[in-house]
């Protein structure tokens, strides 16, 4: 849906440059699998996170070069909350960035717990009003409460909200799991880049 070109400067401290193209969409929406791509040394996590997206993302890993990949890139709608958590936790043992973009792209709901993942976590182009949105403006980080797939489920027991908090708590990053209940299943809590910073959820703005 979008194209984004990361200036040299955006990567800097990484010493990354690449050019990259990556989609996204609300959830409920129509959703791609994810897909991994590996470019000087980013790798490109777009589409939606299924089940069993956290062993292709490990094969993927796998089968690049020690230390290649230094930045993970991530635009997607969320899915998979235990999928979801197994990347984050990869990312974690092979001391990885991430990196999100708020103009180009999306990481909501479980996608978050991804971003989490990261030593170092960079928010490129946040918004510059966080709060509660709708589908069609919706930007850069964004988060619900956790939920099993449909939206008429109650959620009063907060047990998937209770396993993406978890996730948060594990990377270290207890200010994301205060932002799980900022919004219901079927609505977005989007992220500014100061609230981000403030709350110790991303590292560095761009």
């Amino acid at each position: 849906m979008s194209l984004a070109r990361y200036a040299p400067r955006a990567l800097g401290r990484l010493g990354l440059v690449a050019t990259l193209c990556f989609s996204g969409c609300f959830p409920g929406a129509a959703a791609h699998a994810a897909d991994f791509t590996v470019k000087d040394g980013i790798l490109l996590l777009t589409g939606a996170i299924e089940n069993d997206e956290w062993n292709r993302f490990r094969d993927t890993l796998d089968h690049t070069a020690p230390g290649e990949v230094k930045l993970v890139v991530l635009s997607s709608p969320g899915g998979s909350i235990n999928s979801a958590g197994e990347m984050g936790r990869i990312i974690r043992a092979h001391r990885l960035a991430t990196l999100v973009d708020g103009t180009h792209g999306i990481c909501l709901s479980a996608c978050t717990i991804v971003f989490a993942g990261g030593v170092q976590r960079i928010y490129l182009n946040p918004p510059g009003d966080g709060g509660v949105a709708a589908s069609h403006n919706i930007r850069g980080l964004g988060f619900h409460q956790g939920h099993t797939g449909t939206f008429v489920d109650s959620y009063s027991v907060g047990g998937p909200s209770m396993m993406v908090k978890f996730f948060f708590n594990e990377f270290g990053v207890p200010g994301a799991a205060d932002l799980v209940d900022m919004a219901p299943p079927d609505k977005i809590y989007m992220l500014s880049g100061r609230e981000a910073l403030a709350r110790g959820i991303a590292t560095r703005l761009r």
